[in-house]
C-alpha cells in the first residue's frame, strides 16, 4: 500500500465514524429506549401525538429570535440558547419519528381490516416509509451540522399528517361499508 492509500483509508474511517457518531440517537446517549408498543395498544396511541407541536417548534426555530436575542444577548447566554433549542429539536424529531411509527402501524391494521388491500397501498406505505426516513436523517444531519432544519422539519410534519388524513379516510370508508354490510345483512333477515 502506498502512503496515498493508507492516507485516504484513514480519512474514510474517521468521516464515517464522525457521519455514525451524528446520526446516533441523542436519546441511545442518555436515557434507555421506551419501552416497545404493547401487542395491542390502545387506538389513541397511535395517533400522532408530537406534530402537533410543530407551530412551537416553527417559532423556536425562526431566525427573527435568534437574530433578537444575538443583538441582546452575552456570547455565553446566545450558546447555551442555541445547544437547548438543537436539545429541543432533537427530540421533537425524534418524536416525529415515533408518530410516523405509530401512524404506520395503524395504517397497517386499517388495511387488514380492508377488503380491498391493494399491492399498490402496500408499495405506496413501503416507498412513504422510505422517504420518511430519508428525510428525517437528513434533518438530523443539517440539524447536528448547526443548520436549520425547518424546511425539513415541515416536510416530516406534512408527510405526518397526510398520512393521518389518509388513514382516517380509509377508516371512514371502512366503517360505511361495514354499516351498508350490516344493513344488508338486516335487510336479509326482514324479508
Amino acid at each position: 500500500m502506498t502512503g496515498e492509500t493508507i492516507l485516504f483509508v484513514t480519512v474514510a474511517l474517521v468521516l464515517l465514524w464522525l457521519m455514525l457518531r451524528l446520526l446516533r440517537e441523542p436519546a441511545e446517549r442518555k436515557t434507555p429506549p421506551p419501552p416497545a408498543l404493547a401487542e395491542h395498544p390502545q387506538i389513541e396511541e397511535l395517533f400522532t401525538l408530537h406534530c402537533r407541536h410543530f407551530p412551537q417548534m416553527r417559532q423556536v426555530l425562526t431566525r427573527e429570535d435568534d437574530e433578537w436575542l444575538r443583538q441582546r444577548a452575552a456570547g455565553p447566554v446566545l450558546r447555551r440558547w442555541r445547544t437547548e433549542r438543537r436539545r429541543v429539536a432533537e427530540q421533537f424529531l425524534s418524536g416525529l419519528r415515533e408518530d410516523f411509527q405509530h401512524l404506520t402501524r395503524l395504517a397497517r391494521a386499517v388495511a387488514a381490516l380492508s377488503p380491498q388491500l391493494s399491492k399498490k397501498q402496500e408499495a405506496e406505505l413501503f416507498w412513504l416509509s422510505v422517504r420518511f426516513q430519508a428525510l428525517y436523517l437528513l434533518v438530523r444531519v443539517r440539524l447536528r451540522l448547526g443548520a436549520s432544519p425547518l424546511a425539513g422539519l415541515t416536510r416530516l410534519t406534512e408527510i405526518l399528517g397526510n398520512l393521518a388524513a389518509g388513514i382516517e379516510d380509509a377508516m371512514v370508508s371502512l366503517e360505511q361499508a361495514a354499516r351498508a354490510q350490516l344493513r344488508t345483512h338486516q335487510a336479509g333477515f326482514s324479508s
